[in-house]
């Protein structure tokens, strides 16, 4: 019982922290994450986005510093999507490159993301 108590208490300490990040740094609301709604294909796709994001350094860096979403660098990398779906769903993007690449193991684990070198 303890472990799941523990457990529970990280993920929404993860969670509040993820939260504020999401709105101090690129002004998005969890509730704005909702409100996108992706088919299966496109968040998987998005989730990729996510992926290639977080495992970039340069990138992620450059996301951090500008608060915006490196689109052309993406499109770069992921040539398959039209720069118009990227570009509709910056938000939800952002929000799985934080939580791939952030102290967010509880949300990583309660999502089933992980990187390929996780």
């Amino acid at each position: 019982m303890k472990g799941k108590q523990d457990e529970t208490f990280n993920r929404t300490k993860e969670i509040l922290d993820f939260k504020e990040k999401l709105s101090e740094l690129f002004n998005i609301r969890i509730t704005d994450l909702a409100v996108d709604v992706l088919t299966d294909d496109n968040r998987l796709t998005m989730i990729e986005i996510g992926k290639t994001l977080a495992q970039s350094k340069g990138l992620m860096n450059r996301l951090l510093m500008e608060k915006k979403l490196p689109v052309q660098q993406l499109l770069n990398t992921h040539n398959e999507i039209l720069g118009e779906m990227l570009e509709g769903n910056q938000q939800y993007v952002i929000a799985m490159a934080l939580i791939l690449y952030g102290p967010y193991p509880c949300l990583r684990k309660y999502l089933n993301l992980t990187l390929s070198e996780q």
